[in-house]
């Protein structure tokens, strides 16, 4: 796996991750839930783990590497997968229940 980039933000729960090409991940603790580009994890709090804005991260066979104070096992990631429910293709339903959703 290749991964590097830098922190962008730390917050308690979550921490930002920022790579070369703009995109933004997200590192989280497990009272987070799970979303596109998220890596739940078991860490508590990162706002304890003495990581500053800019640190370099990056991956290293099955790590994640957080500054120089937290490093994250990807042993057993599970890939987010979105589940979109089915919409009728019928224009008289879809108005309709546009319309309810406006009330």
């Amino acid at each position: 796996m290749k991964f590097y980039g830098t922190v962008h933000t730390i917050f308690d729960r979550t921490v930002n991750l920022k790579c070369p090409n703009g995109e933004l991940y997200t590192i989280a603790t497990d009272s987070v839930d799970n979303a596109p580009n998220t890596l739940i994890t078991d860490i508590d709090s990162f706002s304890k783990k003495g990581l500053a804005i800019g640190d370099q991260v990056y991956a290293e066979g099955e790590r994640l590497y957080v500054g120089k104070n937290a490093a994250v096992m990807l042993q057993q990631v599970h890939v987010w997968r979105s589940k979109l429910p089915s919409y009728s293709e019928e224009e008289e339903i879809l108005r309709n229940h546009v319309a309810a959703a406006q009330l």
